[in-house]
């Protein structure tokens, strides 16, 4: 079937009532469950989680190797 990848990506997020960045502190441990299982199967698995919220796109853009403006923009 060929290179079967699957990229999953953690949001950034905080917490409404201290405003606290949440993101990239903790492991994402629902997705690493899934990667797991998914992995059985043949596939090749990232999680990525930004560092934080301001780097988000430019952190994404370059994991996936993605033009600064992509031909369909």
């Amino acid at each position: 079937m060929g290179n079967k990848r699957i990229l999953f990506v953690e949001a950034p997020y905080s917490y409404a009532s201290s405003g606290e960045q949440v993101v990239g502190r903790y492991y994402p441990l629902g997705l690493g469950y899934l990667a797991s299982y998914i992995r059985q199967f043949g596939y090749s698995i990232k999680i990525f989680q930004p560092s934080s919220d301001e780097s988000y796109n430019e952190e994404l853009r370059e994991l996936i190797r993605m033009p600064k403006r992509p031909t369909w923009y």
